[in-house]
C-alpha cells in the first residue's frame, strides 16, 4: 500500500511539473507575441508622426491583404494605423483578394491588382501598402506620372534592389524594411514608439537612400 502511495505521489508530481512548464512556456509565447506586435506597430507611430511634422496628405487608401482582420499581427497594425492617422487624416482601407491562400502573396501580386485599387481612389493622396510592391510594380499605372503628379506612396517590406530607382527618382516616397542588424535577442520593447522602430527597421526615403546604399549595401543587391 505504501509503495503505491509513493508511486501515485510521484505520478502526480510529475504531472504537476509538465503542467507547470506548459503554462510556462505558453506564458513565455504570448511575452513573445506581444513583443512583436509592439515592433511592429511601431512603424505606425513613426509613419503618422513623419506625415504630420511634414503637413502630408489628407486621406490614406492603406493596401493590405483580404481575412487580415484575422491574423492579430496584421489586424494590430491596421488597427494602429488608423488610429494614429486619423482624424486629420481619412483612412481608407481596403484587401486586396488573393486567387490561392496556400502561395505567398508577393508570388500571385500583379501590378493589375493595385491597380483596381489604387485607380478609383484618385482622392487618395497617400498610399500605404503594408504588403510591398509586386515584382512588375513598374506597371503599376499611378507610378508612370510625374513624380510632382504621384501620391505619397509608403511600402512595407519592399526589395530596394528593385524600388531603389522610384525611390530617387522621387516616385516611391517611403519604404520601411527590416534592419538586417537588429538584435532580435532583445527582452524587451522600449516604452518610446521611435525607439522601438528604430531597433527593428529602416526607413528608406529619397532623402537618405545615398546614406543608407552606403551603410547597408547588400539590402540594395
Amino acid at each position: 500500500m505504501r509503495l503505491r502511495v509513493i508511486a501515485l505521489v510521484m505520478v502526480l508530481s510529475f504531472i504537476g511539473i509538465l503542467v507547470f512548464l506548459k503554462i510556462r512556456d505558453r506564458h513565455h509565447i504570448g511575452k513573445l507575441r506581444q513583443r512583436e506586435y509592439g515592433y511592429s506597430t511601431s512603424r505606425a507611430y513613426v509613419i503618422a508622426d513623419y506625415l504630420e511634422e511634414k503637413q502630408i496628405g489628407k486621406k490614406a487608401l492603406i493596401i493590405t491583404l483580404s481575412g487580415y482582420e484575422n491574423d492579430n499581427k496584421s489586424k494590430m497594425l491596421i488597427d494602429t494605423l488608423v488610429r494614429q492617422l486619423e482624424p486629420e487624416i481619412e483612412v481608407v482601407t481596403v484587401p486586396i483578394l488573393l486567387k490561392d491562400e496556400n502561395r505567398h502573396h508577393f508570388d500571385q501580386m500583379e501590378s493589375s491588382d493595385f491597380n483596381k485599387l489604387i485607380n478609383p481612389r484618385s482622392d487618395c493622396d497617400i498610399i500605404i501598402s503594408t504588403i510591398s510592391l509586386p515584382g512588375n510594380f513598374f506597371a503599376i499605372k499611378v507610378l508612370k506620372q510625374r513624380a510632382d503628379k504621384i501620391p505619397f506612396i509608403i511600402v512595407f517590406d519592399g526589395d530596394l534592389s528593385g524600388l531603389r530607382r522610384s525611390i530617387s527618382a522621387e516616385k516611391i516616397k517611403m519604404v520601411i524594411v527590416n534592419r538586417p542588424d537588429a538584435d532580435i535577442s532583445s527582452k524587451n520593447i522600449p516604452d518610446a514608439p521611435l525607439e522601438a522602430f528604430s531597433e527593428r527597421y529602416l526607413m528608406i526615403t529619397p532623402d537618405n537612400l545615398k546614406e543608407k546604399e552606403n551603410a547597408y549595401k547588400k539590402l540594395f543587391k
